[in-house]
């Protein structure tokens, strides 16, 4: 699998799980512009770590997440949002004046926003994308920074079409997978069921012996099993290797 990134093509030859892992291995800074119908959706990347997002469309309204991690109540937000549709404020702004957030807060959750939407783009299936290389695009964004191996999980595993990781998992299905060294410090990122996975690849295991072993779900499995491999923390085995580990 070649380090050097693709820097432009279409979302249906190439989908964002596969472009992520190429920017990550290849320790890219810059960012992705996604172009759809609807305008242009951006990804932050530096030294190959994703940084967050900004979407073509509004998604993650802050307000909304502030009520879902327990931040804010609806009646509060409620309260906001009758002020923010009546004026040209932005409703963090808002809500910094109601006292209703603190400065730490509202950064908290611009941060936590960036971060949903670049979850999101797992999910997208058509637009032209490019890669647009250095420091001088990283602008106009919440900084969040993100591990590239819990995100590709987690990304493929709640966001992308089950297709993605299709030929990645045919190419294992008859091989063996082990770890390499890097994995060890890596996997400390995940949950601990795939934590545990990762210690069971320290010697050669058939995707069916991790199935069996450690208690994921298969959409999750096989989200592990690709983020792996597109990040290049495995190995395939043969035979003679398995027999003797």
């Amino acid at each position: 699998m070649p380090n050097e990134p693709k820097l432009s093509g279409d979302l249906r030859d190439q989908p964002f799980a596969k472009l992520v892992g190429q920017l990550s291995r290849s320790k890219a800074t810059g960012v992705v512009e996604i172009h759809d119908p609807i305008g242009v959706s951006r990804a932050f990347f530096v030294q190959g770590a994703p940084q967050g997002a900004r979407l073509s469309r509004l998604k993650h309204p802050i307000g909304r997440i502030l009520v879902e991690e327990n931040v804010l109540s609806e009646e509060k937000l409620n309260e906001a949002l009758a002020v923010h549709n009546r004026t040209d404020k932005l409703l963090g702004q808002i809500l910094l004046e109601m006292k209703l957030l603190t400065d730490e807060q509202l950064g908290a959750v611009m941060a936590r926003q960036s971060q949903l939407n670049f979850l999101s783009l797992f999910a997208a299936r058509e637009g032209r994308f490019e890669f647009l290389s250095g420091l001088v695009h990283l602008t106009d964004f919440a900084p969040a920074p993100m591990q590239p191996l819990a995100t590709i999980y987690i990304g493929v595993r709640d966001h992308a079409r089950i297709e993605v990781t299709s030929d990645t998992i045919a190419d294992l299905a008859f091989s063996a997978i082990v770890a390499k060294p890097a994995l060890e410090s890596e996997a400390t990122q995940l949950p601990p069921a795939e934590q545990m996975a990762a210690s069971l690849l320290r010697s050669p295991k058939q995707t069916g012996e991790l199935a069996r072993a450690v208690p994921l779900p298969p959409k999750s499995l096989r989200a592990f099993v690709y983020a792996l491999a597109q990040l290049e923390l495995i190995e395939t085995v043969g035979p003679a290797q398995v027999a003797r580990a």
